[in-house]
């Protein structure tokens, strides 16, 4: 895929019970109903969505993202109920580095299901195989276990800690970094960890 429109023509992704594809307005109520719930965001920045109108808002940003091709969220819908229960993918593309940060988001009634490991080992893949990446990259908050043990699940392993590293809801919190290799990646080597 050329490198000009890796974002702006998203791939559809498929995995065994999971379909990722590009936001739509369509999707704002989905959105909604779980970026408005406190604990769906409690580890990321910014507020729970407090209406339609801002869930509109964060669809446009996404949309501008894809547009000028630096970032790729893909929602997440199982194949058996054509709902957006969440979001993954590329945060931010450091081109000129060849590494990508990844972001997720899922709504608390699919906790626990395994559908953020499955979507995420898509996205993985995605970054190595059609974007040619050398380093996949994601900051959690270390209070997350559930999040940081997804991060292990797909592979990255944790690199450090950055202290005071975010500032959200008027306080500042430390993330663990994680990270994945090509070379990790392609020769299996995180299997082994």
């Amino acid at each position: 895929m050329e490198d000009k429109s890796i974002f702006n023509d998203l791939e559809t992704l498929y995995t065994d019970r999971l379909i990722l594809r590009k936001m739509t307005h369509e999707d704002a109520e989905d959105i909604f109903r779980y970026l408005s719930d406190p604990e769906v965001i409690r580890y990321s920045i910014g507020e729970p969505h407090k209406d339609l109108d801002n869930s509109i808002a964060y669809i446009d940003s996404v949309l501008t993202a894809y547009e000028n091709n630096y970032a790729g969220l893909w929602c997440i819908v199982p194949k058996d109920t054509n709902r957006v229960i969440g979001t993954c993918g590329i945060e931010i593309w450091f081109k000129e580095h060849q590494r990508a940060e990844i972001g997720y988001s899922l709504s608390q009634d699919n906790w626990g299901n395994g559908y953020m490991t499955e979507a995420l080992h898509a996205i993985v893949q995605f970054g190595f195989e059609k974007m040619d990446l050398n380093r996949i990259e994601a900051f959690c908050h270390v209070d997350n276990a559930p999040s940081l043990r997804v991060l292990e699940k797909i592979g990255l392993r944790q690199e450090g800690m950055l202290r005071q590293h975010t500032f959200s809801r008027d306080q500042f919190f430390d993330v663990f970094v994680y990270g994945i290799l090509r070379e990790e990646y392609v020769n299996k080597t995180y299997l082994a960890m």
